[in-house]
């Protein structure tokens, strides 16, 4: 697995476009100042991430771990984008709103899915 940014920090706006992260640990990283467009996050470990102020837009997750994720100031699905496989383990959703994203064979376990805004397709 790439620990490449594990516990990492950006400092300055930072942008990936049309780019795919395969099998990447991703625990602790704190994704603040980060714009991700049309990007595949395939495999990948989200524990304990902080992605608070991130853009993700017509982003695929697949096969992803989100474990003690807050998602309360992430546009989940902004212009669209997949979450195909994915487990979400004690996150939390509250007061967030779904922007249209593609949710297939994914599970949600012990996560906080209160005042949710579900607009999907």
């Amino acid at each position: 697995m790439n620990n490449r940014y594990t516990e990492f920090k950006w400092t300055s706006l930072t942008k990936f476009v049309d780019e795919a992260w395969i099998d990447y640990d991703l625990t602790g990283t704190v994704f603040e100042n980060t714009f991700f467009r049309n990007f595949t996050f395939r495999k990948c470990v989200f524990n304990k991430s902080k992605l608070d102020q991130a853009g993700f837009f017509n982003c695929n997750f697949v096969d992803c771990i989100f474990d003690k994720v807050s998602f309360k100031n992430v546009a989940i699905g902004a212009e669209g984008g997949l979450y195909s496989r994915c487990k979400f383990l004690n996150c939390d959703f509250k007061g967030r709103g779904f922007s249209f994203p593609r949710f297939e064979e994914c599970l949600f376990s012990k996560c906080k899915l209160v005042n949710i805004n579900f607009n999907d397709k």
